[in-house]
């Protein structure tokens, strides 16, 4: 490995280094009856709000378990560091299916400017904790794969030292989680691989959308047409758009919304398609679609999210109703 690369890895591990002491700092703040609460999977508190896991088994993650890589979302500005137990580390270093047992945790964090160095951006707020749990017998229903977040609502109560609520959604979160990880499902559903193997030029191939796509297309669903021109009339787009719409159907909750927008509008200006992404349970939708008036652009599409039921937990509307421009893979501020 040359040099230049060795410095890069080097101050990559120091920085999340230093992050994981920032865990440990607010390790303290989870008084020990919140944790007894917890730690027990029968209790109902643990039930609801960490969907079947036991506190114990990652309360230490960023201790305890092996840096896997870090990521960070252009779309959102937020580093994300992802951690793995050692069932799930042997399994991903080995290229195996990962057994049950095997977790994962992910944290993500807003950033800000570095005083003593305004070129860098450095962790600040964590926002949210996201774990996954594989267990065949626990979640049958999603590969093996269970799903548990905390966002920032929920981490705050933990560091009061109170039982944070069970996570609000319009929809079953664990279904449609694991309907975003079918990109995922060529590496056993696992997004995150070793940091080292991307340094090191060990690449792992990528179906992605194509997959989705096979899973959940509808081509002739009877009510798509329907849909469709509900959605496009809410929204303001031109009917024109319905001559070129490939229709899916899959789960979705209020979080999933954002979280497909990279994927679904790169999708787009490789296929010049338009996409509408349709969840029939909740009635929430992703649409995508090219924009062609930007010239400035070589490739440009608006992305739209909304849900025709308008029962959503208030505090996750902010996740729901957009309208976004990507131009060349970047968000255009409005």
């Amino acid at each position: 490995m040359s040099s230049f690369k060795l410095k890069h890895v080097f101050f990559l591990l120091l920085t999340v280094s230093i992050m994981a002491c920032r865990f440990s700092a607010n390790d303290n703040s989870l008084n020990e009856d919140l944790k007894k609460k917890l730690k027990d999977t029968k209790n109902p508190v643990s039930e609801d709000v960490l969907n079947g896991m036991k506190w114990e088994e990652f309360e230490n993650f960023y201790r305890d378990w092996r840096m896997v890589t870090s990521t960070f979302r252009t779309d959102r500005d937020q580093l994300r560091v992802i951690f793995a137990n050692d069932i799930a580390w042997k399994a991903l270093n080995e290229g195996k299916p990962f057994p049950d047992g095997a977790m994962f945790a992910k944290t993500g964090f807003q950033v800000e400017e570095d005083e003593r160095f305004p070129s860098s951006k450095i962790p600040s707020n964590q926002l949210r904790l996201m774990v996954m749990k594989r267990d065949h017998k626990l979640y049958p229903d999603t590969d093996g794969w269970g799903y548990a977040l905390m966002n920032r609502r929920r981490l705050e109560r933990l560091e009061k030292g109170e039982v944070p609520e069970k996570y609000e959604s319009i929809t079953d979160f664990q279904t449609s989680c694991h309907a975003c990880h079918q990109l995922a499902s060529n590496t056993d559903f696992v997004f995150s691989k070793p940091m080292l193997n991307n340094v090191l030029g060990r690449t792992t191939s990528v179906n992605g959308m194509e997959t989705l796509i096979s899973k959940f297309q509808k081509a002739n669903a009877p009510f798509s047409q329907k849909v469709a021109l509900e959605i496009f009339q809410e929204m303001g787009v031109d009917k024109k758009h319905l001559e070129n719409l490939w229709y899916m159907e899959m789960p979705l909750f209020e979080g999933a919304l954002p979280e497909l927008r990279a994927s679904l509008t790169k999708f787009t200006g490789k296929n010049n398609h338009n996409y509408l992404v349709f969840d029939p349970a909740s009635q929430l939708y992703a649409l995508s679609i090219p924009e062609n008036s930007l010239k400035k652009c070589q490739s440009a599409q608006k992305y739209y999210t909304g849900c025709l039921d308008k029962k959503i937990p208030r505090k996750n509307m902010v996740e729901v109703t957009h309208i976004v421009t990507i131009c060349d893979g970047q968000e255009l501020t409005h």
